[in-house]
């Protein structure tokens, strides 16, 4: 999504920027009323040209790049880790003397990391017991159906012999 090398990418940069311009950050103005910010992945990961501007960045995909693994038998989200960073379009501003040596660069301000998982005990076993339940679900069925056959066939025969020792005392 960062990566605007990949024209399939570009979709993500807006209108009037050059795509160069785009690459390694999501521009977020037309959602934020036109402020200069935007999102990418911390310590713009995967990104030389962005990493380049900024000093003291040390990209790390172990601990900047989010993942999302699903349960396969339930086709759920397992878990997720989604990490963003939030960017700042820094540009000189000629009409204020303090700001027209400021450099065009993309200054990261934060980075978040958002964490949701299924390794909890109750949602462990939930998950558990769901995926196993839809790989072995039949023949729980089977064999309950047949054990209920047989509760209501015992039943059944019980009431008759009642009915038959109820017709031969009177």
């Amino acid at each position: 999504m960062f990566d605007m090398s990949l024209r399939r990418n570009r979709c993500f940069c807006s209108e009037g920027r050059d795509w160069k311009d785009c690459d390694g950050w999501s521009d977020m103005s037309a959602c934020l009323f036109g402020a200069p910010a935007g999102i990418s992945f911390p310590h713009f990961l995967y990104t030389p040209r962005r990493l380049a501007e900024v000093d003291g960045l040390n990209p790390d995909p172990e601990k900047h790049f989010g993942f999302l693994e699903f349960e396969t038998n339930l086709a759920a989200p397992g878990i997720l880790r989604l990490c963003l960073q939030g960017v700042l379009d820094i540009s000189p501003v000629p009409s204020v003397a303090a700001l027209s040596g400021l450099p065009t660069v993309k200054l990261p301000v934060f980075w978040v990391k958002l964490y949701a998982g299924a390794d909890t005990p109750v949602l462990g076993t939930l998950f558990f017991v769901g995926a196993n339940f839809l790989r072995y679900g039949s023949i729980i069925f089977l064999f309950g159906g047949l054990g209920l056959s047989a509760l209501f066939l015992k039943q059944g025969m019980s009431y008759k012999k009642r009915q038959q020792v109820l017709l031969n005392s009177t």
